[in-house]
């Protein structure tokens, strides 16, 4: 069998069959969300029940035990910085140094090894140029590099066989749950419950379980949407291989509207009609897709309500007037409020950039509590909040122009030089096209400045959707090379 065969990056066409998952499928995944939900509020069970469940569902199905892992690691809006003395994310950063170390490595792994090393080489050399101290910026540095984390399932399932039908099959009661963990605290407990990691210090402080945060009965806060950045994963299956029934997109969309996201939500329907195998199905969903916005869009604006940062009921309406103001922008302040203010984050650090020269390689890996370094300290008169005026010149919630920021236009040419080799590396294996679509969901989300692949969660689902296309790949080639011996 030629090696084309072997690797033959048509994804496979699956006839899509309606999703029905069994009561007992759930169990799991609930039982094991709910604990990282008490982790998250500090309640004393939750840090008992979560090691314990992991340890048992890795001797009883790897699947679980690599959504469950990775839902751990990035926090998701159910735990997060505080809840453990060390953050979840660096704790997968070590485990992946470690596996790195011990796990045998086949020519894939080992070329990946090798561009995941010259990408950090690159980026630090790119550091040198800055006059901040390397030891702040590799406080920041190190979120670039949580790709690293490829290594960890192919430990997990390591002299095991992997099957992606199976994991997608294990993954969507993950989705599903999180939805109505959404739909709780954003429609019915009106607070931090679920996902107490999911709130802003400034609008409530900390989520705990004997003080939570909550905003009274008939109030319907915004849940911020950590917990719904797995989604991306989901959206391929959900476009090629299986059909939710109607409830379950009403779960969906329900969630969608607590978290009131607009980046979010248009990244995860862009992500599903790009996912779809012809390009006719993908023009008809996403004109259902512009339809449906367009709906919500009307009827935030007939709700007329404004709140103090100028944002609509839904966020929708406020978000599509941001960019049909981009043509009657008159001055730079004007443009300074363009994508919910980010713009305005961007402009007197794009300015210092040109001031001191740095377009080719940037002002460094800033660090907005580290960096004390007075030349780049900037008063950004953009800001409505006085008290936030002075700031370090870092900190813009728009992936691209973060990077560029950080390391200028030759790191942000390494920067996605390093994310298209990942593809290019695994374009002809059947799946390749599911990394893409995840890659290309994750860059929508970084545009908003959610879990972009500058960042641990967003690098961390980034490396996942990588390492199961290589593992089902493995897996079947393995297979093809035993059949073609007989």
């Amino acid at each position: 069998m030629t090696d084309k065969a072997l690797h033959n990056g048509s994804d496979p066409a699956e006839e899509r069959r309606p999703l029905r998952l069994a009561g007992h499928e759930y169990l799991w995944p609930l039982f094991f969300l709910l604990s990282m939900s008490m982790m998250g509020l500090r309640f004393p069970l939750g840090y008992l029940l979560v090691p314990i469940i992991l340890i048992s569902t890795f001797r009883r199905d790897r699947y679980d035990f690599l959504i469950m892992l990775t839902l751990f690691f990035g926090g998701f809006g159910l735990i997060g910085e505080g809840t453990m003395p060390v953050k979840p994310w660096d704790i997968a950063f070590v485990v992946s140094i470690i596996g790195l170390v011990i796990m045998r490595k086949d020519a894939l792994m080992k070329k990946t090894l090798v561009l995941t090393i010259g990408y950090a080489a690159a980026l630090v050399f790119i550091a040198t140029f800055s006059e901040e101290r390397m030891a702040v910026q590799l406080r920041t540095l190190r979120n670039y590099l949580f790709f690293i984390y490829f290594i960890v399932p192919m430990m997990v399932f390591a002299g095991r066989r992997f099957d992606m039908l199976v994991f997608f099959r294990r993954l969507i009661p993950y989705v599903i749950i999180l939805c109505c963990f959404y739909i709780f605290d954003g429609f019915i407990a009106s607070g931090h419950f679920l996902l107490p990691c999911t709130h802003i210090s400034f609008e409530g402080g900390l989520s705990v379980f004997y003080d939570p945060v909550y905003y009274g009965f008939g109030f319907f806060p915004r849940i911020y949407p950590p917990g719904l950045f797995i989604a991306v994963l989901a959206m391929y299956p959900f476009a090629r291989i299986y059909k939710p029934a109607p409830w379950q997109w009403v779960v969906m969309l329900l969630s969608l509207g607590a978290t009131r996201t607009f980046t979010v939500i248009s990244g995860l329907i862009a992500t599903y009609a790009v996912s779809m195998p012809d390009l006719k199905r993908t023009f008809r969903y996403a004109s259902v897709g512009v339809g449906v916005i367009a709906i919500l869009c009307f009827v935030d604006m007939m709700i007329g309500y404004e709140s103090e940062n100028g944002d609509s009921a839904l966020r929708i309406y406020s978000s599509v007037q941001q960019i049909t103001d981009v043509g009657e922008a008159q001055d730079d302040e004007d443009i300074a409020e363009l994508g919910s203010g980010r713009i305005g984050q961007a402009i007197p650090k794009f300015e210092l950039v040109s001031e001191m020269n740095k377009e080719a390689v940037g002002l460094g890996f800033l660090h907005a509590e580290l960096t004390t370094n007075t030349r780049y300290i900037i008063d950004n008169p953009f800001y409505t909040d006085i008290s936030r005026s002075e700031e370090v010149a870092t900190g813009i919630e728009v992936e691209p122009l973060q990077v560029y920021l950080s390391i200028g236009y030759i790191g942000l040419s390494v920067h996605f030089l390093f994310l298209f080799m990942t593809y290019y590396f695994v374009r002809k294996y059947r799946y390749s096209f599911y990394y893409l679509t995840v890659l290309f969901g994750l860059f929508w989300f970084g545009l908003g400045g959610f879990a972009g692949l500058n960042a641990p969660d967003g690098l961390l689902l980034c490396s996942l959707a990588f390492s199961i296309v290589v593992l089902d790949n493995k897996n079947r080639i393995k297979s093809l090379e035993k059949e073609e011996n007989q």
